[in-house]
């Protein structure tokens, strides 16, 4: 079987929507679903626990998300990924000083060098301190 490349390395964006996801989850889906991306990763969402999965659902993607907890109104990463691709959240790697979110993309067959695909979402606000730069 030979896999095309798109299959070992999926198509992706990366954004920051600045002042929350509900308000756009409409021009965000047309994005994805146009541009057959398979992973999109977002950045200052400004969700939180009252905002309920339903109402940021995209049809055939799956949320992964890591809302901000601890009162402050922004911030928030959340990454869509298209439904059936092996994708699995490892909070073992999280770091409660950092917003950031990692998954495992892990294709059933790849060739030997690349076993596994690891995704990082990071966001850094701009109020944060650079340490050891």
């Amino acid at each position: 079987m030979t896999l095309r490349t798109s299959e070992l390395s999926p198509r992706y964006i990366t954004c920051n929507i600045r002042r929350g996801l509900t308000s756009k989850l409409d021009e965000i889906t047309q994005i994805l679903l146009a541009n057959n991306v398979v992973v999109a990763v977002l950045v200052e969402t400004w969700l939180h626990g009252g905002i309920h999965d339903d109402l940021i659902r995209i049809p055939g993607y799956f949320a992964f998300r890591k809302d901000r907890d601890d009162g402050r109104g922004s911030g928030g990463i959340l990454v869509y990924v298209r439904n059936g691709l092996p994708f699995h959240a490892q909070p073992q790697l999280d770091k409660v000083d950092l917003e950031v979110l990692w998954l495992l993309y892990k294709r059933p067959l790849v060739p030997r060098e690349v076993w596994h695909i690891l995704v990082g979402a990071v966001y850094h606000p701009p109020s944060a301190q650079m340490h050891g730069c």
